[in-house]
């Protein structure tokens, strides 16, 4: 899976857990923008564990704040 790939699949899990009408992007603030509680945000966080079959340490989560910041945490639990 590519960069390009794995930002999409991203992008569609954060569409999936949240029904905001404004447009995501890689700077779109996860709490600010789409509204998401903390157990949304763990819910979603555990369903990328589950599709790309990673463990995100906790430590990593406490600095997301954005779909970016995700998505780093992310291809830091694939290295």
């Amino acid at each position: 899976m590519t960069i390009t790939e794995l930002k999409r699949q991203i992008l569609r899990t954060v569409q999936d857990a949240t029904d905001a009408a404004t447009p995501i992007t890689a700077e779109t603030h996860l709490i600010r923008d789409l509204g998401l509680s903390s157990v949304e945000t763990m819910m979603m966080v555990t369903d990328l564990e589950d599709q790309f079959g990673i463990k995100i340490p906790t430590r990593s989560l406490r600095n997301v704040q954005t779909v970016s910041d995700l998505t780093q945490a992310v291809i830091d639990a694939l290295r």
